[in-house]
């Protein structure tokens, strides 16, 4: 019997200290310095307080549930700690990965969560979860503002792999996907989006869904508190061809414009954009601002000079809308440099072709030109593979004139793809100093194929 006390009060005690509070300060007053270093000895059920700084690293939960929050206290509703705690990825994988079967009982509370640029996940050739990567897990990720991240799929959060995580008062705004939105919801996975605390989602940019894409049927709604259109069509929320989710929006922050708009690389963001004298600053805010009618095709004005990432703020590449043309004023001095991170152009609509098996169930990106710009140093930053130039899937009644195509480089890419799309229409093309497998491959496997070629 006494032998059986000592064992229950040594269980007792192993309990005890498991359950430890770890504190992370950059100054060393803590137990350590980095937040990697608290992971690596915490075990699940501990806690880990991070105290204000940028903290430049990664972070993989492994299995672990544990408790990560930065001071912020929902009571006191201290946000400027928020902003004044920072998970800064340097653009080297996923900022935070939760990809071992992590439950609700591992928590990631009031970080800002930034320069993520996503990781593989296999079978697929781009990254996913730029700021945020969740796969076969049910984390919850509360009070945090994701920003500023870049993937292919999902560059601000991704749920995959029968996940499940829950979201509740989160900012994710300017955050950069190539193809899926900031918030990208795969297959057999779902998000529970907080109703009480609403989650905020915003100025994102992204080809099959700007702020949202949503692929799963297992979605059945999403509730928003503030977006970016309060009445999102395809081009800001994606839902895929078999699934039937209810998104709701309770604020908008922008009322779409029904005029053409003006950008220049010294314009400003917050100008109207209505004159070359007030111009906006990027093109993606432009193509955010501006209201389609296929009754009146409205236009995008680029004025001269350099657009880049790292110069002026902008977000590559172009994702066009249809009834918009985009329009340089001078192919020579109309530059969009994409510093070897994207392509220049990609209109992109997601489709898993094993479920559709009439032609008539495509829903096709057109009716939209791009015309006197040039487009240099395109690539994809993570996967020579992909397009370099110009990308098209699902693509109809489309023109690019006027356009040249310089110093873009991928070992097996294409510099310009036209995938599953027709009546495509390249007038005055110049491709110069390119590297790849070819530079024009269009054509697809679902018949019609009728392209142009001046």
């Amino acid at each position: 019997m006494k032998k059986m006390f000592v064992l229950v009060l040594l269980l007792i005690t192993v309990g005890l200290i498991s359950a430890a509070v770890w504190e992370i300060k950059l100054d060393g007053t803590g137990d350590f310095r980095t937040i990697g270093e608290g992971m690596s000895i915490a075990r699940s059920g501990d806690t880990i307080v991070v105290y204000p700084g940028i903290y430049y690293e990664t972070i993989n939960f492994k299995g672990k549930n544990i408790v990560l929050t930065s001071l912020y206290d929902e009571k006191k509703d201290n946000r400027e700690v928020i902003a004044q705690t920072v998970i800064d990825g340097l653009r080297k994988g996923s900022v935070i990965t939760f990809s071992n079967r992590e439950t609700r009982e591992a928590v990631l509370n009031g970080f800002t969560v930034r320069n993520g640029s996503g990781s593989y996940l296999f079978p697929a050739e781009f990254t996913w979860g730029g700021g945020i990567q969740i796969v076969e897990s049910s984390p919850i990720i509360s009070n945090c503002h994701v920003t500023q991240n870049t993937a292919y799929s999902g560059s601000g959060i991704s749920s995959t792999g029968g996940a499940n995580p829950l979201l509740r008062g989160n900012l994710v705004n300017y955050n950069n996907s190539i193809l899926r939105g900031a918030i990208s919801i795969g297959k057999e996975s779902k998000i529970e989006f907080c109703t009480e605390s609403l989650n905020d989602v915003y100025y994102n940019y992204g080809a099959s869904g700007t702020d949202l894409f949503l692929g799963s049927k297992l979605q059945s709604s999403v509730v928003i508190g503030i977006g970016t259109v309060l009445e999102p069509d395809s081009y800001t929320v994606r839902i895929m061809h078999n699934c039937n989710t209810t998104v709701t929006i309770n604020e908008a922050k922008i009322d779409p414009v029904a005029a053409d708009l003006y950008v220049s690389p010294d314009g400003d963001d917050n100008n109207s954009g209505l004159s070359p004298e007030d111009p906006l600053q990027t093109i993606a805010m432009a193509l955010l601002r501006i209201k389609p009618d296929e009754n009146e095709r409205r236009k995008v004005y680029l004025g001269k000079g350099l657009y880049s990432r790292s110069q002026n703020n902008q977000m590559f590449p172009i994702q066009p809308r249809p009834y918009i043309d985009i329009i340089g004023s001078d192919k020579e001095e109309v530059i969009l440099d994409l510093e070897g991170l994207t392509p220049g152009v990609v209109s992109f609509t997601s489709y898993d072709l094993r479920d559709i098996q009439d032609e008539e169930d495509y829903k096709y990106i057109g009716n939209f030109a791009v015309k006197n710009l040039t487009l240099k140093n395109g690539g994809n930053g993570t996967n020579n593979a992909l397009q370099t130039g110009i990308w098209l899937y699902f693509n109809k009644s489309v023109v690019f004139e006027n356009i040249n195509i310089y110093d873009c480089a991928g070992e097996h890419a294409h510099v310009f793809e036209g995938n599953h799309s027709y009546d495509i229409a390249l007038k005055n093309i110049k491709m110069e100093n390119n590297r790849g497998d070819s530079g024009i491959s269009i054509g697809g496997s679902i018949g019609r194929f009728a392209p142009s070629l001046y």
